[in-house]
């Protein structure tokens, strides 16, 4: 929830954040740090969920901003 909570609040920079997590993922899997890599695998593999639950999240805000 706290990664879609950022998400949510970044806007057009959420796509640079995923970017971001799969080159640092590429480079740690590169340099064989395999626990910081399994960390960025995670957010890339989640990203997906993370954008939905950021998605729901901004529509909420909206209603509550129309009432």
């Amino acid at each position: 929830m706290g990664a879609a909570e950022l998400l949510a609040e970044s806007g057009a920079r959420g796509a640079i954040a995923r970017d971001l997590a799969y080159r640092l993922y590429r480079l740690c899997d590169k340099k064989g740090w395999t626990q910081e890599a399994m960390g960025y695998n995670a957010l890339v593999i989640s990203w997906s969920e993370i954008s939905r639950l950021a998605l729901e999240m901004n529509q909420r805000n909206v209603q509550t901003a129309l009432f």
